[in-house]
């Protein structure tokens, strides 16, 4: 039995609307290919439809692997998997009557899935919550939306840092008692509870600080800060 097509997105915009980015992971069979692009004047919304989009269409019609799709937006999964239909039907109208928005993305995802004759699951997963492959995706959509430039990967699932495996549905395991990490003076500290952390920082510039759940989550953290352990 071949292994399932992965594909995770994610999407992020300054301003919404503002800039923009958008980035993608797609696994197909031995390969792992990394998608990324970005646009000056967007929402958020186009750019995770427009993540999902850039997946699928590098995904050959004539496949037939199944295809696991994770995103953590629910206007994206709710749209392709439920209301897309319901809007072909009224005519890309709403139940209220008014014009579907991203109209021009939403028929562009439905031709794509007209020609795809894999079988499609969709899955919502948290975003920032440390899933691997949503925190890379995001990654590189900010990257863009920041009008960067993205280290895109493309080569042997093997040799693929990121965890395509690490989700909730599929048993990721996520701390129930997350904690906190507060960076001042260059001083790594980390904290059981708000308030402590809260305590180390307030009133104090330049320092950083965040909330995790997961030693993935905290080691991506400190990575962004530039912070060597």
């Amino acid at each position: 039995m071949k292994d399932k097509i992965i594909v995770f997105t994610d999407g992020a915009a300054s301003g919404n609307p503002g800039p923009g980015g958008w980035g993608c992971i797609l696994r197909s069979g031995s390969t792992v290919t990394e998608l990324g692009g970005g646009e000056a004047h967007t929402t958020n919304n186009r750019m995770e439809l427009y993540a999902l989009i850039a997946g699928l269409e590098k995904i050959p019609s004539d496949h037939a692997e199944d295809i696991l799709v994770y995103s953590d937006s629910s206007y994206v999964l709710s749209g392709a998997e439920k209301n897309l239909s319901n809007w072909k039907k009224r005519d890309w109208k709403t139940m209220s009557g008014d014009p579907v928005k991203n109209q021009d993305l939403w028929k562009r995802l439905d031709e794509i899935l007209q020609t795809l004759k894999n079988k499609i699951t969709w899955n919502l997963v948290p975003g920032h919550e440390g899933v691997p492959g949503n925190e890379r995706c995001d990654e590189i959509a900010v990257t863009f939306s920041k009008g960067g430039e993205a280290d895109l990967y493309s080569g042997d699932a093997k040799k693929y840092k990121i965890d395509l495996t690490y989700t909730p549905s599929l048993g990721g395991k996520k701390s129930k008692n997350p904690w906190y990490l507060s960076l001042v003076d260059g001083k790594l500290e980390k904290h059981i509870t708000w308030c402590e952390c809260e305590n180390r920082v307030k009133g104090k510039r330049g320092v950083k600080f965040k909330k995790v759940a997961s030693q993935y989550e905290e080691d991506k953290t400190l990575e962004s800060w530039n912070y060597k352990k």
